[in-house]
């Protein structure tokens, strides 16, 4: 009988930390979302911004615009070699946050 009662309470100790670490999981993910307006899953981002080359300089774009919404005083010439190519085709941004981090590795 003592151990029938003592493998039922480690059952259920078990079962409690299972339910608790799952929905404090659950509730990181919803805190993360929340937070940043963001969601947590790539998939379900769609492309905001672009930083791409515009008359010589790095600018960035609103997705699917032709003009750009910024110009930066950052000369396409002043890049090294590898990212002169990458803004021929352009960087996407999926959030004003991670397009402000690019701008800042591009501009400083």
């Amino acid at each position: 009988m003592k151990k029938l009662i003592i493998i039922t309470g480690c059952m259920a100790i078990i079962s409690i930390l299972i339910t608790a670490n799952s929905s404090s999981y659950r509730t990181k993910a919803d805190t993360l979302t929340s937070e940043t307006g963001e969601s947590a899953s790539l998939e379900q981002k769609n492309e905001r911004y672009v930083i791409k080359e515009y008359q010589k300089r790095l600018a960035v774009f609103e997705a699917g615009k032709d003009e750009p919404m910024m110009i930066t005083g950052v000369f396409i010439s002043e890049l090294p070699k590898a990212d002169r190519e990458l803004m021929k085709t352009g960087i996407s941004a999926y959030s004003r946050r991670e397009l402000d981090r690019l701008l800042e590795d591009y501009c400083s």
